[in-house]
C-alpha cells in the first residue's frame, strides 16, 4: 500500500511539473496569492532576501538565471515530496555541462502547512515558540 501511495504521488508530481512546463506562461486571473501562500522559492544571489513565485517553472527559471545565468531545461519531482522540485540548467561554463543544479520549494506563511503543492492550509494548533 504504501509503495502505491509513493508512486501516486511521485506521479501527480511528475505530472504537475509537466503541466507547467507545457503551459505556455499567460497573465492569470488572480494575481495575488492564495491566503497564507508565501509561494514556491528560489535561488536569489545570497546577499539579496528570499525569493518567491507564483509557480514552480517562474521560481525554477529564477533560479536558473539567478545561479548560472543560463535558461532552464527541465523539471522533476525531488524525492517522495510533490512541495519540491529539482530544476536542471546549464553550468556557465561549458565542462560543467547541464545537471540538476537547483530546486524550488513550495513555502506556507507561519501558521500555515502545505496540503499540495500551491495549497496551503490554516494549522488548527497554536505553532510552537
Amino acid at each position: 500500500m504504501m509503495n502505491r501511495r509513493r508512486l501516486l504521488s511521485r506521479v501527480n508530481a511528475f505530472a504537475l511539473a509537466t503541466m507547467f512546463i507545457a503551459v505556455p506562461h499567460c497573465a492569470r486571473a488572480q494575481q495575488t496569492l492564495p491566503e497564507g501562500t508565501l509561494g514556491w522559492w528560489y535561488y536569489t544571489t545570497g546577499t539579496s532576501p528570499d525569493g518567491y513565485a507564483a509557480d514552480p517553472v517562474t521560481a525554477c527559471k529564477k533560479t536558473a538565471q539567478n545561479h548560472m545565468g543560463t535558461p532552464l531545461i527541465a523539471m522533476r519531482p525531488h524525492s517522495n515530496s510533490s512541495s519540491i522540485l529539482d530544476c536542471k540548467y546549464k553550468h556557465f561554463l561549458r565542462a560543467g555541462g547541464e545537471q540538476w543544479f537547483g530546486m524550488t520549494i513550495f513555502n506556507c506563511k507561519p501558521g500555515y502547512f502545505s496540503r499540495a503543492p500551491g495549497m496551503c492550509v490554516k494549522r488548527d494548533e497554536a505553532p510552537p515558540p
